[in-house]
Order: C-alpha cells, then sequence, then structure tokens
C-alpha cells in the first residue's frame, strides 16, 4: 500500500516528464536527506524546474516556426506546457490565422495556442483571458484540427486528441475601437497621498 501511495505521489511529475512512475519514485528516495517535510518542497520544485525547462524548449521550436511569418513579442506557457500564448505585432488579420496553424505544428504537444497582440503579456493568465473576453470572436476565431494527436502515453491518448487555435487579437479595422484603456497619470499616482493613517 505504501509503495502504490508513493507512486500516486509521483505520479503528476511522472506525467510531466513521459516517465514511469516507478523510474520517478526510485530518483526521488536516492536523495538520502528526504523527510516527509521535505517531500512535498521537492516535488512543488521539482515540476516547476520541469515545466519552466520544457516550456523553454517549445517556445523555441513554437518561435522557429512562426518568427518568418509575423513579428513576435514574446511567448508564454502560463500554467501548464501542453499549449502556448503567442503575443505578435499584427499587420493583417489573416496573419493570426497563419501564426496558430505554425504553432500548433510547431510541436506535437500544443495542443491549446492562442494568439494575442503585442499589448498583452502572454505569460499572465489574467490578461490572455482579458483578451480573448474583449477580443476574440468565436464565430470566426476559434480552429479546431480533429484527430490530431498531442500528448503521446497511450493510457491518455483519447484525451489529448485534436488541436485547439484561439484568436484573440484585435480585428485591424478595430484597433482604434479596441484598444486598452489608459489613464494618463495613472503610474504616479501615491495612495499614501490621498490615506490617511488611521489614529487612536
Amino acid at each position: 500500500m505504501e509503495s502504490l501511495a508513493l507512486f500516486d505521489r509521483f505520479g503528476d511529475i511522472a506525467l510531466l516528464l513521459g516517465l514511469s512512475a516507478t523510474r520517478v519514485a526510485v530518483a526521488f528516495l536516492l536523495v538520502p536527506l528526504f523527510t516527509n517535510e521535505l517531500i512535498p518542497a521537492l516535488v512543488r520544485n521539482a515540476m516547476f524546474m520541469s515545466i519552466a525547462l520544457l516550456s523553454l524548449m517549445l517556445q523555441t521550436e513554437v518561435y522557429k516556426r512562426i518568427a518568418p511569418i509575423a513579428r513576435v513579442r514574446d511567448i508564454g506557457t502560463p500554467g501548464q506546457i501542453l499549449g502556448c500564448v503567442v503575443a505578435i505585432e499584427k499587420s493583417s488579420d489573416e496573419q493570426a490565422r497563419a501564426v496558430m496553424l505554425a504553432a500548433m505544428a510547431a510541436h506535437p504537444w500544443m495542443k491549446i495556442v492562442v494568439v494575442v497582440d503585442a499589448d498583452v503579456d502572454p505569460h499572465d493568465p489574467e490578461e490572455v483571458m482579458w483578451a480573448l473576453h474583449t477580443r476574440c470572436r468565436p464565430d470566426s476565431g476559434v480552429h479546431v484540427v480533429p484527430g490530431v494527436p498531442s500528448f503521446p502515453r497511450a493510457d491518455i491518448k483519447p484525451v489529448h486528441s485534436g488541436k485547439l487555435a484561439l484568436d484573440a487579437t484585435v480585428p485591424m479595422a478595430m484597433r482604434e475601437v479596441l484598444q486598452r484603456r489608459r489613464f494618463p497619470g495613472l503610474e504616479s499616482i501615491d495612495l499614501a497621498d490621498y490615506v490617511v493613517p488611521r489614529t487612536r
């Protein structure tokens, strides 16, 4: 029972790295200073480092594919590695679709791709969701590629079938209307100038 619990504990890392839970568990058990208190911290750090390194590799592959098509501001993989968010300086409405297709083709793991404008931080999930809510047209800005495998593990293959791309860029004809609101002087406001400390 203890060994099964151990394998469950390392199952998420094994999934990320594409290794068996046994190999990951054995690797961790070889660390002589392991205690029950250290396990959660080490697992979190290992998962973070694994995602960071894999993200860098995936971002590089995506960049190589889309750089000839569009001017790339940044590429993010906020929270996961089975997809990416690409920020571009768009010059035409057709360009966003070309970037979506190229990014999905850049690596088999690119299951979900979102394309945003250069004023959106692709590493910030909140900004990405803002772009989707305010700029994406579900009737024309969604591209689905059915039946294409994305993650190679056999036991979860049915879940990772098909790819999805979302265009969350501003239509060229509406750039003035949909540009982000900016409030002059907002950066220079100091709340301390307006809030009086409480006195007893």
